[in-house]
């Protein structure tokens, strides 16, 4: 009922009409489409088709079902949610994520928007503490699951991946373990044949774009990779490998890459504190410097990224804030690399960088 009295209401002023107006189309009173929009009764089942052709819109959108939101429309949705969460405030851009979400309860792209929204950007909450971010991954996971049981084939998968990160998150391990499993098999990498088909049928233009993504993708797979192979490897096996990984950062120019903190981390905890001033200093400088986009990349030009560059600006900006508060790294405090690594931020921050 709740749906169907927005509808009607929504659709009416849409087209400049008023309640008198499309009360004469349809041959009834004004005061029964009044009573429609408030709710306190709804249309005879009769009335159901002429009313929807007189509001121009199916009789799916009438009652809400499964409206489809174009592509553009979540995308615009979803670039507006994270704007707010960003410039204004995580709390604000959930209030404004939850009102579309009251208008289309049902919409598994924008479930899915929702709950990857509040997985990337909870984190960054204004005293966002591991009990704030648990609730919200597991509100994130709920709106996951939803899309996950409409079985769609163009979302399932999407919504598979990101729910297992939240699970990992909660430390949920063996729920984890479970559907990351059952995606496996879900799974088949045709990226391969892909790029044959469309070379094929020259379509280059297309073929260049899906190998500079592809490509990309498996870089930074490489790299999470090799930081994770560290991590589980012997102190002196840590090094070479996060050397490596920082060396494919800078061999394929990857912006804003992590191995240069890894490796601050790894001499941290050999108290090496001026090696690790060092790959602080390099890795602050390389982040306060790396392009918000891949426009000028040689390589990766034809990519385009999601976030725009002001809400880039505003995630490097919490970053920066976050290092400058982290008491883990005033151990350095003293060595000229760190002290000029913190100058760097402190500018960056000021001239938001």
């Amino acid at each position: 009922m709740t749906q169907l009295k927005l509808r009607i209401a929504e659709n009416r002023r849409k087209l400049g009409l008023t309640q008198e107006q499309l009360a004469n189309q349809l041959g009834i009173s004004a005061g029964a489409v009044s009573k429609w929009e408030n709710g306190s009764t709804a249309p005879d089942i009769s009335l159901l088709p002429p009313l929807a052709r007189a509001l121009h819109i199916t009789l799916d959108e009438l009652f809400d079902f499964q409206i489809q939101l174009t592509p553009q429309a979540i995308k615009d949705i979803k670039d507006e949610v994270r704007t707010c969460m960003l410039q204004e405030s995580y709390a604000d851009g959930l209030r404004l994520l939850n009102h579309y979400l009251r208008q289309y309860p049902a919409n598994g792209s924008l479930l899915l928007s929702a709950g990857t929204l509040i997985m990337m950007y909870a984190p960054l909450a204004e005293n966002a503490d591991e009990t704030f971010i648990n609730e919200q991954y597991q509100k994130a996971a709920s709106y996951l699951q939803a899309v996950i049981d409409q079985q769609d084939p163009k979302l399932t998968n999407s919504a598979m991946f990101s729910k297992a990160y939240c699970l990992l998150s909660l430390q949920a391990y063996d729920e984890c373990e479970k559907l990351l499993k059952s995606l496996q098999e879900q799974t088949i990498d045709a990226s391969a044949i892909i790029l044959s088909l469309y070379e094929k049928q020259e379509r280059f233009e297309e073929a260049r774009h899906a190998c500079q993504g592809l490509l990309l993708q498996e870089i930074n797979k490489c790299i999470s990779t090799l930081s994770v192979l560290a991590r589980l490897s012997e102190d002196k096996e840590q090094m070479p490998l996060l050397v490596l990984s920082s060396q494919l950062e800078e061999l394929f120019q990857i912006p804003q890459g992590s191995s240069q903190l890894l490796l601050c981390h790894c001499c941290l905890s050999k108290q090496n504190y001026s090696e690790a001033a060092h790959y602080f200093k390099t890795y602050i400088e390389r982040t306060c410097t790396s392009s918000y986009n891949y426009d000028k990349h040689p390589i990766f030009k034809g990519i385009r990224l999601e976030v725009n560059e002001e809400n880039q600006r505003s995630v490097r900006k919490h970053l920066l804030e976050s290092l400058l508060k982290d008491e883990k790294y005033e151990v350095m405090s003293g060595y000229s690399d760190y002290d000029e690594a913190i100058q760097l931020i402190k500018t960056a921050i000021d001239n938001n960088v």
